[in-house]
């Protein structure tokens, strides 16, 4: 049997998480934790964070970073049930988090307009990877971050790959926002919350021996 038959974007992609781990962290870290006033993380009563597809699964994994470093009510959800099955009420003293790649998601923008308009002292925020012209939902939110993500080209399936490369880069950002969010809010220290961003880091460089031990076990 020939794998190269079974090559694909989603394997390339895999393999490269660790290196592309290290890079993420040094591109965006400092731009994240930057991103937005203190008075953003102390006023914050409650944090939704929505989006559609692999962001929406970010947002729901991230859940537990916000809950043990932050210690608020956190919920990642389909932008659709930000939209359509919240109270006005339910958005009062609100951190929202817009996940969109490209901030062109409807039912992301759609979620940001609704905690604008019902939403009292709520803040919005859009975490896109891609600078565009057109981001409606940056136009749209109170402040944005840019998520910059590394070249990676792998050949002939580069214009197929998945989006393992975004979600991970989303879920970096959404777990520095919790780590920020936790540090402002008093509860550890500035050196603890570098030490949590490197221990995440750090956890997804393991997989550099974990994929080098799977590898060898289908040579076998």
């Amino acid at each position: 049997m020939d794998k190269q038959q079974y090559n694909n974007s989603m394997r390339l992609e895999s393999y490269d998480l660790q290196k592309f781990a290290r890079e993420t962290y040094l591109l965006n870290a400092q731009r994240i934790f930057d991103a937005l006033p203190d008075d953003v993380y102390k006023n914050a009563k409650r944090v939704i964070a929505a989006g559609c597809g692999d962001s929406y699964c970010a947002a729901f994994s991230a859940k537990k970073a916000f809950e043990d470093l932050v210690g608020l009510p956190y919920f990642g959800l389909p932008a659709i049930e930000v939209s359509r099955h919240f109270g006005a009420g339910d958005f009062d003293d609100t951190l929202f988090l817009g996940i969109s790649s490209r901030g062109r998601t409807s039912r992301v923008l759609e979620a940001a307009k609704r905690i604008n308009t019902l939403g009292k002292d709520s803040t919005t925020v859009a975490i896109v990877n891609f600078k565009i012209q057109d981001s409606l939902l940056e136009k749209e939110c109170d402040q944005s971050i840019h998520v910059e993500m590394p070249v990676f080209e792998c050949g002939e399936y580069t214009e197929h790959a998945p989006c393992q490369r975004s979600y991970f880069s989303t879920m970096f950002t959404l777990i520095t926002i919790a780590v920020k969010m936790g540090e402002v809010r008093g509860n550890y220290s500035h050196e603890q919350a570098l030490d949590y961003l490197e221990q995440t880091i750090r956890y997804a460089e393991a997989f550099d021996n974990t994929a080098a031990v799977q590898l060898n076990g289908l040579r076998n």
